[in-house]
């Protein structure tokens, strides 16, 4: 009904807006805050699309991008974000190197420990499932999700184990059915 001017909303834009990194490139948002609820979450607007799995840096804090926004609403976008509330230290291959050479030539090699990944993540306790029509709970599961990349993707496999919270989880189930986030459903070891 109404046309957006574009040079308005740009100067709304330059004022009111702050600057955040989404996926380490600097983008000028406007921040807003949703009803009050059990994660911090906020809303943000922007002038160029923020896609699902985006990680937005805010406030020196990370965040993930949990929602498609596809068109436009009132000439800008607008998109919901979650505060990630853990480091989940994903460990990495071991490497060898070489520390010297026998009397007899040979190379001598030892293991290092591989340097683990610290990847910014959301965690949800899984508190009940229903299993034969009967509600099950459990606190021993918990809900891991993350940005959706090739390096993330690799790292992350069915039956591997990883420490947060002090306690090793093993991943039962791997999720990929929201675009550009990865879901892991874990239990405790």
């Amino acid at each position: 009904m109404f046309g957006i001017n574009q040079e308005d909303l740009d100067y709304i834009f330059e004022s009111a807006g702050q600057e955040v990194l989404v996926n380490d490139n600097l983008m000028n948002v406007i921040v807003t805050n949703p009803p009050f609820g059990e994660y911090e979450e906020k809303h943000i607007h922007s002038i160029q699309r923020v896609l699902q799995g985006d990680m937005v840096t805010l406030e020196g804090n990370h965040y993930l991008c949990l929602v498609e926004s596809v068109t436009k609403r009132g000439g800008k976008y607008k998109t919901r974000i979650r505060h990630c509330n853990f480091i989940v230290e994903v460990p990495t291959e071991p490497t060898s190197i070489l520390i010297g050479y026998s009397d007899f030539g040979e190379p001598i090699y030892e293991e290092v420990p591989g340097v683990p990944i610290e990847v910014p993540s959301f965690l949800e306790t899984k508190s009940y499932s229903v299993t034969s029509g009967v509600w099950v709970t459990s606190n021993n599961e918990i809900l891991v999700t993350m940005k959706d990349s090739a390096e993330y993707r690799s790292l992350i496999e069915l039956g591997d184990e990883f420490k947060v919270m002090g306690k090793t989880w093993r991943i039962t189930n791997l999720l990929l059915d929201k675009k550009g986030l990865i879901t892991v459903n874990c239990e405790r070891r």
